[in-house]
């Protein structure tokens, strides 16, 4: 099977919230259909599992924009070989309209609210309601319907393709394998490493392979927020039973924030650093595994005048518009700290961490981001039956969220999984020799989990943030313990918080 795997280096304009893509389009048939009655679409998403509702967006006839708050019940996926609730659920409805047209929709989570950050609101879908229904209604039970009022004229730029979402944020301890704290409760900060990512299918209709078939892909976006601690040296993602035999090629960009909008190359610098130290790994076939180097270089004291890197931006004439500082791993650590950045009770610390120190985040300068696209094999090609085991094994990877196995390394090569996750085949028997000379350890029958219930990884809703160095997660999110602990009405813990233990927005 033939493989290419590139290597690009682009910076982008920083995006205000850089886990949400706003060209998530949703399902449409090219099949026949008699076009009578009312036409619908059917979104499928996954939300925060705390979050009771999402509204649906669209314009009048008159191009007025319009919303509507749905109430929604998000299913959550019951744990699994000792792991921890998940803590995203996931979202099915109809949408329903006398005449064809595009809606989108969003959640906008309390927590952004009470942060005074209203424009970071979470985008979930876009898509078109274009079926006629004949009698189809009638046969998905169990789907809220939600009839869109008057809207505008239907017009389709992407026909014939369904795009399957999900996002989150992982965040690690790197005490491995020694217990995160004395006391448990969850004392660590888990701000060692701390990597929000961006899952999406693109998966076209069956009908329309033959011509739109190489549209289909895998796509993961990764972004650097914090490096919190000197042991990690590189983070991982393993993609749980994706079977490779249906990769035609990948693709790789390393950026500030969104690659499609380049604007200049990273710092030479930080590419030799970290940018070029990327991995991607077939060996086992049903656990591809990517992997990044050498993110503990953003906790090095380095030459602020060779780091530093502007933005510029001139108009057609070559005149100046604008000039911003967008990325320099010490930036200001060697000035006074930006104290409106923290709450007054908040001490820094002697050493200094990338996104984790108060006073020193350098705010709208950009995240560090990985984008990994897997390309397709054309379904055309295949057999019925593998043509739909393929479309399946790209929706799962997505849609089941606990075959998304992050990881980090330590400067030793010890690897650290969120609880209940498996580590890489060829760091296995390392593990093994971890839990047998340990007395805290779980004794093999929970991968990564304490005695006491610790862990030394946690999966979060996309923009939860996380805390500053040395400070208890506990402290800044008390429900968090309750919620991993089996309270399904702490699901919504990640609004309920401390505010001045956590960091300011990137």
């Amino acid at each position: 099977m033939k493989r290419s795997f590139y290597l690009l280096s682009v910076i982008a304009l920083t995006l205000t919230l850089s886990s949400c893509n706003p060209n998530y389009l949703k399902p449409e048939n090219s099949d026949p259909v008699e076009e009578i009655g009312p036409f619908f679409g059917i979104a499928e998403f996954s939300v925060p599992a705390g979050v009771q509702a999402v509204y649906v967006e669209y314009k009048d006839k008159g191009g007025n924009t319009s919303t509507i708050e749905v109430p929604v019940t998000p299913e959550v996926e019951a744990p699994t070989q000792g792991r921890d609730r998940e803590p995203f659920g996931f979202v099915k409805m109809r949408l329903v309209s006398d005449v064809k047209t595009s809606v989108s929709i969003y959640s906008v989570p309390e927590i952004l609210t009470k942060a005074g950050e209203e424009q970071r609101v979470y985008y979930l879908e876009a898509f078109h309601v274009n079926r006629a229904s004949g009698g189809t209604l009638d046969m998905l039970s169990g789907v809220t319907d939600v009839h869109v009022e008057e809207p505008a004229p239907y017009v389709s730029d992407a026909e014939g393709q369904t795009f399957y979402h999900s996002s989150g944020v992982v965040m690690f301890d790197d005490s491995w394998p020694g217990p995160p704290s004395e006391t448990g409760n969850f004392i660590s900060d888990y701000n060692d490493v701390v990597v929000d990512y961006d899952f999406e299918a693109r998966i076209v209709d069956d009908s329309l392979l033959e011509k739109e078939g190489w549209k289909e892909q895998l796509k993961v976006v990764m972004h650097l927020r914090a490096v919190g601690g000197d042991r990690p040296a590189r983070f991982g993602l393993i993609l749980e039973n994706f079977d490779q035999q249906y990769i035609s090629d990948i693709e790789l960009h390393t950026s500030l924030d969104s690659y499609q909008n380049p604007h200049g190359e990273l710092p030479s610098s930080f590419w030799q650093r970290i940018g070029r130290n990327c991995v991607h790994d077939e060996t086992n076939p049903l656990r591809p595994w990517f992997e990044v180097g050498g993110i503990h270089r953003l906790n090095e004291n380095v030459d602020i005048a060779n780091e530093e890197y502007t933005y510029t931006n001139y108009d057609e004439e070559g005149n100046l518009v604008s000039s911003k500082h967008v990325f320099n791993p010490s930036f200001g650590y060697w000035s006074a700290p930006d104290e409106s950045q923290y709450a007054p009770g908040i001490q820094r610390k002697m050493q200094h961490y990338y996104n984790a120190t108060p006073g020193y985040v350098n705010v709208g300068g950009g995240l560090i981001t990985f984008t990994l696209i897997y390309h397709m094999k054309p379904r055309a090609e295949m057999t019925a039956e593998q043509s739909a085991a393929a479309k399946q094994n790209m929706i799962d990877i997505v849609m089941q969220t606990t075959r998304q196995n992050f990881y980090i390394m330590l400067m030793n090569y010890s690897e650290i999984c969120l609880k209940g996750y498996q580590p890489r085949d060829s760091y296995q028997a390392k593990y093994n020799e971890a839990v047998a000379g340990s007395t805290y350890l779980s004794g093999g029958s929970t991968y990564y989990a304490g005695s006491d219930g610790q862990v030394w990884g946690i999966k979060a809703p996309v923009l939860t943030r996380h805390l500053w160095e040395k400070y208890p997660f506990a402290s800044a999110y008390p429900k968090f313990y309750s919620w991993i602990s089996g309270d399904t009405t702490a699901s919504d813990w990640y609004l309920d918080y401390d505010e001045q233990y956590l960091s300011c927005w990137w």
